[in-house]
């Protein structure tokens, strides 16, 4: 029986597929298969305009959960606590964001179900400018991990570096139009969102600048992986004071304190340059997050226009992640 299927380029599969997935429109029941240079993808009708083909798929076998397989093999361990039933999931393995007591030989048990190489405890303490983690590696062996998503994959040590679990929809995404154009991602990490815009975004350039060294090590690792170390430039300082040869034409602003950096950071962008800053807001004020984000722009001797501003997430009781995306004026 044929299934409603999207057939796509091998080339982009990864990153239609991840879409797909966060939008429930993948037919899980399914497998993907593949077809010459295409791929295809068993769908569940939602627009007939959507739907390019008709193709066979092999049913694929639902799985139980495996955490009633990982509850009776502690138990035959012996073990009578409490294991935690949630984690995050790292390429090849496994996070567990709650600061649990873990043995060896329970971890051992996470990591063989689930199949995975290594399983890490989140302490939950992020330490100095670097914003160096407080990760325990309680199975496996030391060292990188390479994560695939949106079709990028990032390299970094759990254990030196941070990544976020969240806001994987607004790493994929591109906000603005920087095809031949020269980014400046200031704070950039080990590269959550210059590494999509380097290999989607078609820039001139993008110019990544962070004080923590390590973390750049482990972006231009990731660059090389990705094909994009051509247009991938690393320079380790402090973006709150750094001044830049190059005048950039798009900023990438993703420290929350960012606002308050202002004067120095967009001396290093042109006029009727394009500024996409993350940061918080209350509640009460969400509203007004693009008006606070131009009088904060003022404030430092420029002026903009907002062209949008988009609530992300919650961050904390009564405060959330905002992005809002500015240009400057002449």
């Amino acid at each position: 029986m044929k299934s409603p299927a999207i057939s796509v380029p091998r080339e982009s599969a990864e990153r239609i597929i991840s879409g797909l997935l966060r939008e429930g429109r993948i037919d899980k029941s399914l497998r993907i298969r593949t077809e010459g240079d295409f791929i295809l993808i068993p769908v569940h009708p939602w627009d007939s305009s959507t739907i390019h083909v008709e193709a066979d798929f092999i049913p694929r076998v639902m799985t139980t959960d495996p955490m009633i397989r990982i509850r009776q093999r502690v138990k035959e361990l012996g073990f009578s606590g409490d294991i935690p039933e949630k984690w995050v999931r790292y390429g090849d393995s496994i996070m567990f964001n709650v600061p649990v007591q873990m043995s060896t030989d329970v971890a051992s048990i996470y990591a063989e179900t689930l199949g995975v190489k290594k399983v890490y405890v989140n302490r939950g303490r992020i330490t100095g400018d670097t914003r160096t983690p407080s990760v325990e590696l309680v199975y496996g062996e030391h060292g990188t991990v390479t994560h695939l998503e949106n079709g990028i994959r990032y390299v970094f040590d759990p254990e030196h570096v941070m990544f976020s679990p969240g806001n994987v929809h607004v790493r994929g995404e591109i906000e603005t139009d920087v095809t031949g154009r020269l980014v400046i991602d200031f704070f950039s990490g080990i590269g959550y969102f210059s590494l999509p815009i380097a290999k989607f975004g078609h820039p001139g350039k993008v110019v990544c600048i962070d004080i923590n060294p390590v973390a750049l090590e482990y972006l231009g690792r990731a660059a090389k992986v990705n094909k994009v170390e051509s247009v991938v430039e690393t320079l380790c300082a402090d973006s709150s004071v750094v001044r830049l040869k190059e005048i950039g034409d798009v900023g990438i602003l993703g420290n929350f304190q960012s606002l308050e950096m202002l004067d120095n950071i967009l001396s290093n962008l042109r006029d009727n340059a394009t500024v996409v800053i993350h940061h918080l807001v209350s509640t009460e004020k969400m509203g007004f997050s693009g008006e606070i984000a131009k009088e904060k722009i003022r404030l430092s001797g420029r002026d903009c226009t907002i062209i949008s501003s988009t609530r992300i997430k919650s961050y904390a009781p009564h405060m959330w992640h905002m992005r809002t995306i500015a240009k400057l004026m002449e």
